[in-house]
């Protein structure tokens, strides 16, 4: 709620890696590493699933206040800031969730009332294939 633009979600979602981060970015310098190693003691945290959690969390309270919060309407398609966020998080798990993706985008049509060929889900379809492969997005998409 607190973020005015949806492209900062994507530019954010799109920016995560499974590394730590802080050890490339922040390093500690040399002469101040041995005193550093012997105060800090950090969890082990497996930075392999990193980006699979993030996007899960991000995605799971994107959702809750998109869709849960009001009747959907045709407008909700267009006014709906976190849908491309949403789609961005299934894009960049790995492996990519397109199917989930795409059924999404199948729900929303079904609940609008409007068809899969109309301009708002077209946006999002092409949105979708642009951050994913576009071969796997075909040999993905139901029917």
């Amino acid at each position: 709620k607190q973020v005015c633009r949806d492209d900062y979600l994507n530019l954010f979602i799109a920016s995560l890696q499974n590394y730590d981060v802080t050890s490339s970015k922040y390093i500690v310098p040399v002469f101040g590493s041995s005193r550093m190693e012997e105060k800090v003691e950090c969890a082990v945290f497996d930075f392999s699933s990193k980006v699979n959690q993030i996007c899960r969390h991000l995605r799971n309270q994107m959702m809750d206040s998109s869709f849960h919060s009001r009747v959907p309407s045709t407008a909700s398609l267009q006014d709906n800031k976190f849908l491309h966020p949403i789609l961005s998080t299934f894009a960049k798990e790995t492996p990519p969730k397109l199917e989930e993706a795409l059924r999404l985008i199948q729900d929303i049509a079904i609940s609008l009332n409007v068809s899969l060929l109309s301009e708002g889900i077209q946006s999002s379809l092409q949105y979708l294939a642009f951050l994913a492969n576009y071969d796997l997005l075909y040999e993905t998409a139901p029917g």
